[in-house]
């Protein structure tokens, strides 16, 4: 599958590297540039326990890539996951959501879950 994940906070971020590792093509899409651009640098601005080598393997196996434009991935994608936003992105996130609902799969994530919700939706897409 190739996913774009629209937010990449904590459960944004994790949810792209679960996929990734599952072994989907993955790009993460935040507003904040310069999280993106510590992305993009190997620097994982949150701590979850083996994060940083998932990333790291992913990044490098070109499976896993982040940006600030949206409107980049779309072209191809079969997934976009999008999770909310509660903060000073929360309109941003909405922006999102209405310019970019035009997709066959969507998925909202708002959960700090976002390992066990990538496992049950990778069985889900494997049975058909």
């Amino acid at each position: 599958m190739q996913i774009a994940i629209v937010g990449s906070g904590y459960v944004g971020l994790v949810t792209g590297a679960c996929f990734a590792d599952f072994g989907h093509d993955v790009v993460c899409v935040d507003k904040a540039e310069d999280k993106i651009s510590a992305l993009k640098a190997g620097c994982i601005p949150i701590f979850e326990p083996g994060l940083d080598e998932i990333i790291a393997r992913n990044t490098s196996a070109g499976r896993l890539s982040f940006t600030t434009d949206l409107r980049q991935p779309i072209s191809s994608l079969t997934v976009q996951v999008y999770t909310y936003a509660t903060g000073p992105y929360e309109d941003w996130h909405r922006q999102a959501w209405a310019g970019a609902l035009v997709l066959v799969s969507i998925v909202l994530i708002c959960s700090l879950l976002a390992r066990l919700a990538t496992r049950r939706l990778e069985r889900m897409h494997a049975r058909g």
